[in-house]
């Protein structure tokens, strides 16, 4: 397979020809050097810093049947495409770039996708009296990519969203042309079995792969195998991909892993085709925990070899997935990325600590109870992290943190200001993470009296006796104001 020389290559200290800007913080993409890829879409709103983050390709709309074949076109043989598609149709253009994009980059590419029942050509709701000029149509548009683009797809989608958006809607929405390659036959999935018979034929060398939305979730996981179990006894399926977009993960981890599970039992290569993760109202907090609960599942699965996010920047399909800010900036998501990128590299050092965070701790917080919560650079359900430790900061003699990395303050002390830093160390047996600052908030501290002292969790006593004392002392005074009148 093509995709070994490209996975040797990613190995390589060669820096990648890119599409930059003034906002990435690398010269390699984030999976350089290992033997899984992180791929991005190559789309006009998503091509600043490409090759900084990403080392796989996929065209997200320029490989599309219907975006290339537009308007009043009905190619019905490769003499239609080669004698007016290829040089008049701009979206032509952004397929041809994605593949040369790839090339230069020697980067593994993807084509997404031959058939599926949306954003298709409209002129095949015109034959479907007539399947023999489907059929003749689909043929055609398999054989000019096969005639320009063989060597090019590493992995080739032959049918996308099998369950839920078949080609069997006749509608503007949609298109149907299944009976064209065979309708649900005998098997049920007839039409599928054709498509993928047709592919193997014309694209030998390409990894052909299946794609679904809602299948980790469970959703359609048991037509899904269903499907995969006629390819796999024809042996004409040679990977598995599945979607992984925001609305589709958030279900209980226990659930999601179990059906990756149920999936590696074909023992085929697992791609996971779409990813994005949602900073829901803005709650970048809320995208870098899910990303490490979710993608960190994926990676670290020994059946998955490699994951694409669905876009990175503004512009994107889930509006609110976009992993870099509107002024260039990259979110805390992306922080995490990099250091745990950088810990799968380095597994016997300990990856570090997520930049930029910060905590809440209540002005009436109890001295021994954890508060917040300070991310590592693991996944969720897979951090090697077995301590933590203060180094400096403005807040040390105030706060501490926890031996499961929350943050407490110190028995007796006080806050004298509304928020404080800590250079906080993690550590992983005898390895530790260098010092990351983390911002320390302390709520409501205007509604607290001045050098109010921290209640203690060990029930100490020393807030009632300074109370005692007081009130001897005002006692005596009165007494000797007493005595004087």
């Amino acid at each position: 397979m093509k995709f070994v020389k490209h996975y040797l290559a990613g190995l390589s200290l060669a820096v990648p020809v890119a599409l930059t800007g003034i906002n990435a913080q690398a010269e390699e993409p984030l999976a350089q050097g290992l033997d899984k890829f992180l791929g991005g879409i190559y789309a006009p709103s998503q091509l600043e810093d490409f090759s900084h983050y990403f080392n796989q390709v996929v065209a997200e709309n320029s490989g599309k049947w219907g975006a290339l074949v537009s308007g009043n076109r009905a190619p019905l043989t490769v003499e239609d495409y080669n004698e007016s598609w290829f040089d008049n149709n701009d979206w032509h253009g952004g397929l041809e770039n994605s593949i040369q994009f790839a090339r230069d980059n020697d980067f593994p590419y993807r084509f997404h996708v031959l058939i599926w029942g949306s954003q298709q050509p409209s002129f095949l709701n015109g034959y479907v009296d007539e399947p023999e000029t489907q059929r003749m149509a689909i043929e055609a548009w398999f054989d000019v990519l096969a005639e320009r683009y063989a060597d090019d797809f590493d992995f080739l989608e032959v049918v996308n969203e099998p369950v839920n958006d078949a080609p069997d809607a006749d509608s503007s929405s949609g298109v149907n042309y299944i009976e064209a390659l065979g309708g649900t036959g005998e098997t049920g999935w007839d039409w599928i079995i054709t498509s993928f018979e047709m592919a193997r034929e014309r694209f030998p060398n390409s990894q052909l792969m299946i794609n679904e939305y809602n299948v980790i979730s469970g959703g359609v996981i048991n037509p899904y195998t269903d499907i995969i179990d006629l390819l796999h006894e024809r042996e004409l399926i040679d990977a598995i991909g599945f979607q992984a977009h925001a609305f589709s993960t958030t279900g209980p981890t226990e659930t999601l892993a179990a059906n990756l599970d149920r999936l590696a039992e074909y023992g085929l290569p697992i791609y996971v085709t779409e990813m994005d993760i949602d900073a829901p109202g803005g709650n970048e907090r809320t995208q870098l925990r899910e990303y490490r609960r979710v993608f960190s599942l994926f990676w670290e699965h020994e059946a998955v070899e490699g994951v694409t996010l669905w876009g990175f920047r503004p512009g994107i399909w889930r509006e609110e997935a976009n992993l870099i800010r509107e002024d260039g900036s990259e979110r805390p998501a992306v922080d995490w990325l990099r250091c745990y990128m950088d810990g799968q590299r380095h597994p016997d050092s300990h990856a570090g600590i997520v930049p930029g965070q910060e905590v809440t701790v209540p002005s009436n917080a109890t001295a021994g109870d954890g508060y917040g919560e300070i991310l590592d650079c693991y996944g969720a359900h897979s951090s090697p992290t077995d301590g933590w430790h203060v180094s400096g900061g403005t807040g040390q003699s105030v706060l501490d943190v926890t031996e499961d990395g929350r943050v407490t303050p110190v028995a007796g002390a006080s806050f004298e200001q509304s928020s404080y830093t800590l250079d906080v160390v993690a550590r992983m047996g005898d390895s530790e993470s260098e010092p990351v600052t983390v911002n320390v908030v302390i709520g409501g501290w205007q509604d607290r009296p001045p050098s109010a002292e921290l209640p203690s969790g060990g029930g100490s006593s020393s807030g009632s006796t300074g109370l005692l004392f007081l009130t001897l002392l005002g006692l005596l005074g009165l007494g000797r104001w007493a005595r004087r009148a």
